[in-house]
């Protein structure tokens, strides 16, 4: 019974290890990964390789996921290119390694030999695998530089009347203008009576 218990311990403790190597892919150097790699190239089982897939795009979906929540709740600053642009690809190689599975699922069923047991099929999984790392680790160069300041709304120019035969109100335009002009200056602030056109 006692042996019994190893024996299940033991093998709960290699899964629990095989399923946080990939958890925490996003913090590891991509020098832990070459031996990785190297491995998956030699291996003849396709369902290490397409499991080590599944697991290291299913962080990579989830990475995408909190950054989109979170460029999603800013109201004052906008998804930077550099953010858009990994987010793009991230998204086109989810789509890729989806189509993979699905097709190997789909001929899983068919039979027992098939194309998804072929070198050529091995060889995708892990160039696959290779930009799946490689943009889990993009994931972290790119964590501040998610939001830009948004741009400042251009200026609309708008037809206003000729006052130039106002004196008084031309006096007053011109005094707004040279405090627009004053970089000292903060803030005007206008006042007068209701009507007579504070506001556009």
């Amino acid at each position: 019974m006692a042996e019994a218990a190893a024996v299940v311990a033991a093998a709960s403790a290699a899964v629990g290890a095989a399923a946080g190597m990939v958890g925490s892919v996003s913090q590891a150097k991509p020098a832990l990964w070459d031996p990785l790699m190297r491995k998956f190239a030699s291996s003849n089982s396709v369902k290490e390789i397409l499991d080590a897939l599944k697991e290291a795009v299913g962080v990579l979906r989830s990475k995408r996921k909190d950054y989109q929540n979170e460029v999603g709740g800013h109201k004052m600053k906008v998804p930077s290119e550099t953010y858009k642009e990994w987010i793009s690809r991230v998204m086109e190689i989810e789509d890729q390694v989806d189509n993979l599975v699905a097709k190997h699922d789909k001929e899983s069923e068919k039979s027992s030999f098939s194309f998804s047991t072929s070198s050529t099929f091995r060889e995708e999984l892990v160039k696959k695998h290779e930009q799946v790392i490689k943009l889990l680790e993009e994931s972290n160069q790119i964590r501040d530089k998610l939001l830009v300041n948004q741009p400042p709304e251009p200026v609309v120019k708008m037809r206003a009347p000729d006052i130039k035969k106002f004196e008084t109100l031309q006096k007053s335009l011109e005094q707004v203008l040279g405090l627009l002009r004053n970089d000292k200056v903060t803030r005007i602030k206008i006042h007068g009576t209701v009507g007579i056109g504070k506001q556009p």
